[in-house]
């Protein structure tokens, strides 16, 4: 996936990347994430690690998705807004390393490396125990080629994030802009207004569950 962003990245740099509460090119994204990697890297994460990442949806949240790939770590998505003891739970049981929060690193106790992953995701929990899914770079960018080939995305196309980074749906939404050349649009909350924030922000693209669809 880095492969692919960094091509995509040289070929468009000054293109919109991502339209969030500040406006990000492919460029600044790029040069943004490899100074993250840098600091990952002084911090002892490589191969196998794993990253938290609370940022929330935010440019700074899909920079730090491309770092510790570009370390050989995965990334868990951790939810700003989550009970203290699941982010804990969670955690200790994913053996991350650190947590990225914004302005900030957490270091966390040292724990075993595993094998190489993308990322670690959580279930839900509604039906007991939320379950951590691991989630290979094998599988990843044949799946994002794919959907850029049948969603149609490329450069001057805008696509919504609409879900929570906690759902891995979400890393299709960002994969499939970034990889594309699209501009990746992330409002600072879920509008209440869907549809006009769609048109005022000339949204060409958005994943959005069934349940939105009726309204």
């Amino acid at each position: 996936v880095v492969v692919a962003f960094d091509a995509v990245a040289a070929a468009y740099p000054r293109a919109i990347a991502i339209r969030a509460d500040e406006t990000w090119t492919y460029e600044k994204l790029q040069m943004e994430s490899r100074s993250l990697a840098d600091r990952l890297g002084r911090e002892g994460v490589g191969p196998g690690d794993v990253v938290g990442l609370s940022l929330g949806r935010s440019g700074h949240h899909v920079a730090a998705m491309l770092a510790a790939w570009r370390v050989g770590a995965a990334f868990l998505p951790v939810d700003p807004s989550a009970p203290a003891a699941r982010v804990e739970d969670i955690l200790g049981e994913c053996r991350a390393r650190l947590l990225l929060e914004r302005d900030r690193f957490r270091r966390l106790p040292d724990a075993a490396r595993g094998e190489e992953l993308a990322y670690v995701i959580y279930t839900s929990g509604s039906t007991g125990r939320p379950k951590g899914v691991r989630v290979s770079h094998l599988g990843l960018m044949p799946v994002l080629s794919s959907q850029i080939r049948a969603f149609g995305l490329g450069p001057g196309k805008r696509s919504l994030l609409y879900l929570s980074v906690a759902f891995d749906a979400s890393i299709s939404d960002i994969g499939t802009a970034l990889l594309s050349g699209a501009s990746l649009v992330i409002p600072p909350a879920p509008p209440r207004e869907l549809f006009a924030y769609v048109d005022a922000n000339a949204i060409t693209h958005a994943d959005l569950p069934p349940s939105i669809l009726p309204l």
